[in-house]
């Protein structure tokens, strides 16, 4: 029986034994390439100030450009892509109904202000 203990014992260290060796190589094989260094020189090159090419772009600060009213626009006084500055006019739109609303109302306050006189008069 203390024989048969001894074996099934050193049974289970061998097996121990040899998982472990098997788990390391595994982990060995199993473990990052090694990395790739490049060198280079460091210098001075000519400087291109310009570069022509092909493809888009797109912009890093931009705005969408929204009205606080509604209307038509009847003129954009910036083209894309330009620059601005901050109060610059952009967009211009048709103004016409509400320019004749302000004539309409201008002439009947000069109206109203007759027909008070008149009656101021009349008195």
């Amino acid at each position: 029986m203390v024989i048969a203990a001894g074996v099934l014992l050193a049974a289970i260290v061998v097996f121990n034994t040899v998982k472990a060796n098997f788990v390391a190589k595994l982990r060995l094989q199993n473990s990052a390439p090694p990395q790739t260094v490049s060198a280079a020189v460091s210098g001075l090159p000519n400087w291109q100030p310009e570069i022509s090419a092909v493809g888009s772009m797109r912009a890093v600060r931009g705005v969408d450009v929204t009205t606080e009213v509604t209307g038509l626009v009847r003129t954009l006084h910036f083209k894309s892509g330009d620059e601005v500055r901050g109060g610059q006019l952009l967009v211009e739109l048709n103004a016409d109904s509400e320019i004749a609303q302000q004539h309409a109302l201008e002439a009947a306050a000069d109206l109203a202000s007759t027909v008070y006189e008149r009656g101021q008069r009349a008195i």
